[in-house]
């Protein structure tokens, strides 16, 4: 399957799914039957389909594509669950899944099992999966845990945008046939998070130009449509480019999600697409006026995704402060030759 055919299927599992995401203030957003749909496309595998030609960027097109329709359902997250559990040689279970940094849970092995408990803060979609794949570290080991939904509690809660971000309580053995060796560490796990988040709000971003383009050659003021008005096509011209610039970078993360230059990309990813992410979100909601903010409108849908996306998986100054200490370490005569290793290994990631 090509990246094209998979974008193209993407786009009409979740071409409904904006209705999906509309609801009650109090009330988390979630669609059981577009689950169905996207477990029936078979999405919830595609960042194991290397051997089928599919790139990490490609699957990850398939985030891109539920974020700019405001899906309601974890897809990203199951897929980096897949993606997990497969690595370590775990049985990976049918449903919704989700993943976490196991770094506030205490874990030790003993009598054959893996001894886990403590708590987990905002997890995605926690009480709608079967299951979670966390790493947690052992002996300085990183292992991937596969908790069943049965091995936990939750505590619900949500983000900006009403989508499920539950407290989770564990305390369980776990069996020898459902925890591995992790093919990340706890770093590498948050930063395949932040470059998830970012791919989302470029998603996003591209729905909230399209929405804005298309409202300012609707509306019109003084007898013209305000799209004529100089002042609001420089504000177009502002939206469309903080889209392309964070698209691009987040399409550079997701070309290589592990590897010694996976954090550096991440976080220059998820700067930029929550840089963007402001100053676009202001624009549009200037460009749409009082109408942007209401309830009925959609333009909120992806607005404020991309405000709490903005802050999931670390905030801008977080992974602002990962890049300058890389500049720091690469000295004056590295830092250029670094700028360029970036390029190149997103590069070599995508041909490969």
């Amino acid at each position: 399957m090509s990246d094209t055919l998979l974008t193209d299927s993407a786009a009409q599992v979740f071409a409904d799914a904006e209705a999906a995401a509309r609801g009650a203030r109090s009330a988390p957003a979630w669609s059981a039957s577009l689950w169905a749909r996207v477990e029936e496309a078979g999405f919830a595998a595609a960042l194991t389909y290397g051997e089928e030609g599919i790139t990490s960027a490609d699957a990850l097109g398939i985030v891109r594509t539920a974020a700019a329709h405001a899906a309601p359902v974890p897809i990203g997250e199951t897929m980096v669950a897949h993606w997990l559990l497969a690595e370590a040689g775990l049985a990976v279970p049918e449903g919704p899944l989700s993943f976490a940094a196991g770094d506030t849970l205490a874990a030790t092995e003993g009598d054959g099992a893996l001894y886990v408990e403590g708590r987990l803060a905002a997890v995605p979609y926690a009480t709608e999966a079967a299951g979670l794949a966390v790493v947690v570290m052992v002996k300085a080991r990183p292992l991937v845990v596969h908790l069943r939904a049965a091995d936990y509690a939750t505590e619900r809660g949500m983000n900006l945008a009403r989508e499920p971000r539950d407290d989770v309580v564990v305390r369980t053995a776990v069996p020898p046939d459902r925890f591995g060796p992790a093919p990340v560490g706890l770093a590498g796990l948050f930063a395949i998070g932040a470059t998830l988040r970012s791919v989302a709000m470029a998603g996003a971003l591209e729905t909230l130009l399209a929405r804005t383009l298309a409202y300012a050659g609707e509306r019109v003021q003084f007898g013209r449509p305000i799209a004529k008005f100089q002042a609001v096509q420089h504000s177009l011209a502002q939206i469309a480019s903080e889209t392309a610039a964070a698209r691009a970078a987040a399409d550079m993360a997701a070309e290589r999600l592990t590897g010694p230059d996976a954090g550096t990309l991440a976080a220059v990813a998820k700067v930029r697409a929550g840089e963007a992410a402001t100053k676009a979100a202001g624009l549009a909601h200037q460009v749409h006026g009082a109408i942007g903010f209401t309830e009925e409108h959609a333009l909120h849908l992806y607005t404020q995704r991309l405000w709490a996306w903005r802050d999931e998986f670390g905030t801008e100054a977080q992974w602002a402060l990962v890049l300058g200490e890389a500049a720091l370490a690469a000295g004056a005569s590295g830092y250029w030759p670094m700028v360029t290793a970036l390029d190149d290994a997103a590069s070599g990631a995508a041909e490969a």
